[in-house]
């Protein structure tokens, strides 16, 4: 019997979701994140622990797997292991799941989505931004923009 495992590359029109339980991974997890999780093509892992490789359509963008929990990869690229590749430590085969390469679902995708940056807005009077909210509250009416945007006020008309 063979000893070599098959790789295969990842296709760019694809990312596969690596659940390793040896390293915590878990599909109840990630499931408690993202919601149930449609039928998809999936390779089961020859080490017979629930391990597999979930294949997905890739989502446009930007993409990352450092909000995925602990145990649980994003392969946007690279290669991965295929049947019927035998894991050496147990002599089991990996194995097909057959089914059509499902689009992620929408918590998936937002996961997989870079954390967004914070927005930073124009602090005054002490920084905890509730002096931007008081200066402004403050104005003169007919003022308030100028007062907002830290230019000078404009005389009032009087006539």
């Amino acid at each position: 019997m063979a000893k070599a495992m098959i790789g295969v590359r990842v296709p760019d029109s694809v990312i596969v979701i690596d659940i390793d339980p040896r390293n915590g991974g878990s599909i109840g997890d990630l499931e408690a994140l993202v919601g149930p999780l449609p039928a998809t093509l999936t390779v089961w892992s020859g080490r017979n622990d629930g391990g597999r490789h979930l294949y997905f359509l890739r989502p446009a963008g930007q993409l990352t797997s450092t909000r995925l929990p602990e145990g649980i990869d994003l392969k946007a690229n690279g290669y991965v292991i295929a049947p019927p590749s035998i894991h050496p430590a147990t002599g089991l085969p990996y194995k097909w799941e057959q089914y059509p390469v499902a689009a992620p679902p929408h918590g998936l995708r937002e996961l997989l989505r870079p954390a967004p940056r914070p927005i930073n807005l124009p602090r005054r009077n002490g920084g905890n931004g509730d002096g931007l909210l008081r200066t402004v509250a403050a104005a003169v009416e007919g003022t308030r923009n100028d007062v907002s945007t830290g230019r000078p006020a404009a005389p009032l008309k009087t006539d």
